[in-house]
Parts: C-alpha cells; sequence; structure tokens
C-alpha cells in the first residue's frame, strides 16, 4: 500500500490550499452480482470509504456490486 500525501484537502474532486489531506491507494476487488465478472482496480481509501471511479459492469448493471479490499 502506498500512502499519498498531499497539501491541499481533497474534497469532491478538489483540493483546498493550506490544508493537509491524507489517503491511502489501496487494491480493490469489485464483484458484479448480476453477472459474476470480477474486476481488480486501484482505489483511494479516505475516511473509511473507498473510491474508485466504476460506473458499470459490461453487462449494463450500475449498482448491485460487492467491493473489497485487497492487500
Amino acid at each position: 500500500m502506498d500512502t499519498l500525501i498531499f497539501k491541499g484537502l481533497f474534497l469532491s474532486g478538489r483540493f483546498q490550499r493550506g490544508e493537509r489531506c491524507l489517503f491511502l491507494r489501496i487494491k480493490v476487488r469489485i464483484l458484479c452480482k448480476q453477472c459474476g465478472e470480477t474486476y481488480i482496480l486501484r482505489g483511494i481509501k479516505e475516511q473509511g470509504v473507498i473510491q474508485t471511479g466504476f460506473k458499470q459492469c459490461l453487462c449494463s448493471n450500475s449498482s448491485g456490486f460487492e467491493i473489497e479490499e485487497r492487500a
């Protein structure tokens, strides 16, 4: 796992000057519950919330995913 420290606060895609933000880059496994397709991506874990930018599966499913953090 890589720890990244930016001189700014990450809020909905924007940084504010003068504040610090600490978040982790982690490996994430996403499983589509509809078709069973599996994706391995890198995501950002900030304040316990994982964000990858993943929008939808190849089967056009855009909800109902199982997301797990990988080591």
